[in-house]
């Protein structure tokens, strides 16, 4: 958390500084691809700490993190909505000598395309994280977005038609994300893009066949899910067939490129999967996500098509051991693995995913490794009846809860510890498949953080 100088009084309009006189001169612009976000700019003649607070409806509730002992001052301001009047005063500091520039400016609309949520639900105070950024990869509306809790959209990206966004992830100044042909045609079109809050593009990393999801490690580096295609036949039948298995790529953070797992070299192919997703292509094993533990050391890979996930040793990428009903003993009173997505441990060493079982709903479980069995620890979510047909996760919270994507299902719904529903978000059930969902706190912080 930056250092937080608020010399604004809290519940004083920002509209009473904007009308006072200015300290020093300083410019406003809105961003020319996200017209909800502005930045504020200036020059001081010696180096001076320098932010600015910011906010709408008289709120003095965000700033931006202190630039220090500069004399090139640029302040991006996000977080705000839409159509608001974007009020803010900028600080410089050099010594005991404190200096202001007051100002405001309109925030753009929103351009079409982007999609509109309908809020049910918002206790916020129950709430660890003012912003949700969620990766849309719909048919006619993949666009990313971060909404702010009362599901009003704060950020977005417009992608080129046909481009659809499957994962977002919040960094500092900006999002990272994973973006790839809609109808999976193209794997040239696979990249890992780096962009600011102002929509600037800062880095994108061609993967050929990247789909689904990516993680960022702390050394600066990556892993990529990736499909693999093969010819392969049918041993039983002497059928030629072109199969998609998945692959896990490793990215250097200077962009070098190295694979270091294949389903192929681990598992057996099986004609039970699906056809359709890759045209004529059978989908053996359809990875959709991949989960690193804290210490960077293994991955979880899930295999949706196969029931299955996968623990993997990320530096020589051996197989550690499979998670699934050939693997282990399922409990008395456990429900399956039914074409599960998002696997990760949780800090208690049990197994969070999400799962369908005629709805989709999150699940934890317990792993016994040295009984070899998967028992039911508790189900998360299950309150309501929506089908996850693509997509979904379930996430831990700060506060004990759990935030849940139900992916096709066109919902987004955060419970308490308690089980109970504290922010529930809608889009269209079908079209919105709301993918990876990511609650966080941004270089924007509010005053009582």
């Amino acid at each position: 958390m930056p250092d937080v100088r608020f010399f604004a009084p809290i519940g004083v309009s920002l509209g009473f500084w904007a009308g006072c006189a200015r300290d020093f001169e300083c410019s406003v612009t809105l961003s020319d691809t996200v017209g909800t976000v502005a930045e504020v700019a200036w020059q001081t003649e010696s180096a001076a700490d320098s932010w600015v607070v910011f906010g709408v409806d008289g709120q003095t509730n965000l700033q931006s993190p202190i630039v220090q002992d500069e004399t090139t001052h640029h302040h991006t301001l996000f977080g705000v909505p839409s159509n608001r009047d974007l009020e803010y005063v900028a600080y410089v500091e050099q010594g005991d000598n404190v200096r202001t520039c007051a100002g405001a400016i309109r925030t753009d609309s929103l351009p079409s395309g982007i999609p509109r949520y309908d809020l049910s639900v918002n206790q916020t105070d129950e709430s660890d994280a003012p912003w949700v950024a969620i990766a849309n990869a719909g048919n006619d509306r993949g666009q990313p977005v971060v909404v702010n809790r009362a599901g009003e959209t704060v950020w977005w990206s417009s992608r080129q038609e046909g481009i659809v966004v499957t994962q977002l992830e919040p960094m500092e100044g900006g999002v990272r994300f994973l973006e790839q042909d809609l109808h999976r045609e193209d794997p040239t079109a696979s990249a890992i893009v780096t962009m600011d809050w102002l929509g600037q593009q800062e880095e994108r990393i061609e993967i050929s066949g990247a789909h689904h999801r990516f993680v960022s490690l702390d050394d600066g580096s990556m892993v990529a899910l990736a499909v693999d295609v093969r010819d392969w036949t049918d041993p039983e039948t002497g059928e030629d067939l072109q199969v998609v298995g998945d692959r896990l790529i490793a990215v250097s953070p200077e962009g070098d490129q190295e694979e270091i797992f294949l389903t192929w070299d681990v598992l057996e192919v099986t004609t039970d999967g699906f056809g359709g997703f890759y045209g004529d292509e059978l989908d053996w094993t359809h990875g959709n996500s991949i989960w690193v533990d804290p210490t960077g050391e293994t991955l979880l890979l899930t295999l949706g098509h196969l029931d299955s996930v996968l623990e993997i040793d990320r530096s020589t990428g051996a197989l550690i051991r499979q998670i699934d009903a050939q693997s282990h003993v399922i409990t008395e009173g456990t429900t399956e693995f039914g074409f599960p997505h998002d696997a990760r441990w949780t800090d208690d060493g049990t197994l969070l995913l999400m799962t369908t079982d005629v709805f989709s709903f999150g699940v934890e479980y317990d792993i016994d490794a040295e009984a070899g069995s998967i028992s039911e620890i508790r189900r998360i979510g299950d309150d309501v009846e929506i089908y996850a047909a693509a997509l979904g996760e379930v996430q831990p919270m700060e506060h004990g809860g759990h935030l849940i994507s139900y992916g096709m299902g066109g919902a987004i719904r955060e419970l308490n510890q308690a089980g109970e529903v504290v922010w529930e978000l809608w889009g269209k059930p079908g079209n919105d498949r709301l993918g990876s969902i990511r609650p966080f706190h941004s270089f924007a912080v509010s005053d009582d953080d």
